[in-house]
């Protein structure tokens, strides 16, 4: 169909933005390969982030014009892709990082390769019930001088599918422990030559940690934790044979404690006081009663949580101390069995907590 003056109407229709709401924007102006690339990110960060900003796309879409491809940006049109609406340089950079994501995948790139490692990338789980992870950063892991320690954590990240937190926690182990044999004569590149007197380094390293933004030293449970994770860690490695040449000699001794300098500091936040537990102790029919918790049914639901408090109440551990608790492990009102599931993730693992009287 042609209108008087000949034009094609159908042809022009094909490329013009359609009438928009307030709440809609359209991919429609862009290049096919274009369009394909903002709709598989904008489609990945929905599973990620919030809902899209429908005008923050429309700037986007309005700034990419001329732009053939984004994963073949180069780097002069890249950097004079700016954009002054903080939402859509938000939007921008969540395209840009999905869609250089999926072309590293396509080529066959692993992220965990790279020196600069996209946390949004690593799959890392969430603790959050509504499953949305954290902000994405990035993180260089060139702090991690020794390339046999950076593949290991990668490994184990692969391996493990960690959640943020624990992420965090054995990345800044392996941070610590990569500083103090950085100081070692060899540098600690090679694993199969290191040795006791390494570990020892490792250990004061961990001992002397200050908090990240200066104002004094650790706690001596986070240290202890640290010191924890980097130990686990190595135990990955030596169990999966991830690193054969491992030296048997780097490993944790009885000697390699982080004393606690208060006393108190050790029991703060374990011990139930006497009068919550008389309170609960009167009233434990009545934990976990209408408690949702993902798709358990409610009584599996108070059961758990009722086991949580004997478990709490009796051992006096913390609660994500209570999730570690190896198989067999007894009190005087339950007793840890094994199962195909955990309450505390719902996955796969070898514990769960039977309780034998409320």
């Amino acid at each position: 169909m042609k209108d008087a003056t000949g034009e094609d109407l159908a042809g022009w229709a094909a490329v013009q933005s359609p009438c928009l709401s307030g709440f809609q924007f359209t991919l429609l102006p862009l290049n096919p390969l274009l369009r394909r690339e903002v709709l598989h990110a904008l489609v990945q960060r929905d599973a990620q982030r919030p809902t899209p900003s429908p005008v923050a796309v429309r700037l986007l879409v309005r700034g990419l014009e001329g732009v053939e491809s984004i994963a073949a940006l180069p780097p002069k049109q890249l950097a004079d892709l700016g954009y002054i609406d903080r939402n859509c340089e938000a939007h921008w950079n969540d395209v840009l990082r999905l869609v250089r994501a999926a072309f590293d995948k396509f080529r066959g790139i692993d992220p965990l390769d790279k020196p600069v490692w996209e946390l949004a990338d690593l799959g890392l789980r969430s603790r959050t019930r509504s499953g949305v992870r954290t902000v994405p950063r990035q993180l260089d892991t060139s702090v991690i001088r020794q390339d046999w320690l950076r593949r290991l954590l990668a490994d184990w990240v692969k391996e493990t599918t960690p959640e943020n937190t624990d992420f965090r926690r054995f990345f800044r182990a392996c941070a610590a422990a990569s500083r103090a044999l950085e100081l070692r004569p060899s540098g600690g590149h090679d694993p199969s030559a290191l040795k006791i007197t390494d570990m020892d380094a490792v250990v004061e390293e961990i001992r002397t940690r200050q908090r990240e933004d200066g104002t004094g030293p650790l706690s001596a449970g986070a240290r202890n934790q640290l010191l924890t994770c980097f130990c686990q860690l190595l135990d990955f490695g030596r169990r999966l044979q991830v690193v054969d040449d491992l030296a048997t000699g780097f490993a944790r001794q009885r000697h390699h404690q982080i004393p606690y300098e208060d006393a108190s500091e050790d029991m703060a936040g374990k011990a139930i006081p006497e009068l919550v537990i008389a309170q609960l102790d009167a009233a434990t029919d009545l934990i976990g009663v209408d408690f949702p918790y993902g798709d358990f049914p409610p009584e599996v639901v108070q059961a758990m949580l009722r086991t949580v408090y004997v478990l709490l109440r009796d051992t006096g551990r913390r609660p994500w101390e209570v999730r570690w608790l190896p198989s067999g492990t007894r009190t005087p009102a339950l007793t840890c069995t094994p199962c195909a599931i955990s309450w505390t993730t719902g996955r796969q693992t070898p514990l769960l907590v039977t309780s034998r009287s409320p």
